[in-house]
């Protein structure tokens, strides 16, 4: 909070978002939801990009708090920015968010979906790490449609990424 004050005081806006955004995400690690909607929303957007990132980070406190509805609109909002703005990762992960909101939606199809065009856009800009999140919620979905075999597969291929870049197996419900 020292640094912000600091950035106040300078009227450094970029900093202050950073430093708001830096709390948004500390409160969210903590589950402290509420807390890092209110931090997330005194974000001052400077351009584009950082407004569809602010939104895509009140999306997802939505969701976790429990509030699914509001989180996907303002996934959508973001998504439309990042779309405009032909920001790749953006997209990409803003539709592996929507994904999670479909799958708790248990619209699996769409869910589905939403993961699969993450996955590939991931791809396409070498995100590997994202890849691999996509997989995994891809996977989770084809587990609760009892598709054993076919989730089998996409945790073995998970495995293999793993492996060959030294990261430490997780699973994870990921909103990016």
């Amino acid at each position: 909070l020292e640094s912000i004050k600091q950035s106040e005081s300078l009227n450094n806006q970029v900093m202050i978002s950073w430093g708001y955004n830096g709390l948004g995400c500390l409160e969210e690690s903590r589950g402290n939801f509420d807390k890092a909607k209110r931090y997330f929303a005194k974000v001052v957007p400077l351009n584009p990009i950082s407004e569809a990132a602010r939104l895509g980070n009140l999306g997802i406190s939505e969701c976790r708090s429990g509030n699914y509805t509001e989180g996907e609109k303002l996934f959508r909002n973001s998504l439309h920015i990042y779309e405009v703005e032909n920001d790749i990762q953006g997209v990409a992960n803003t539709l592996n968010s929507l994904g999670n909101v479909a799958k708790h939606n248990l619209d699996f199809s769409q869910a589905l979906h939403l993961f699969n065009r993450s996955k590939n856009l991931k791809l396409e800009i070498g995100d590997i790490h994202g890849v691999y999140n996509s997989m995994l919620n891809i996977a989770i979905v084809h587990r609760r449609l009892k598709m054993h075999e076919e989730a089998l597969v996409i945790y073995s291929d998970c495995l293999t990424i793993t492996n060959e870049n030294g990261w430490v197996p997780f699973t994870s419900d990921l909103h990016n």
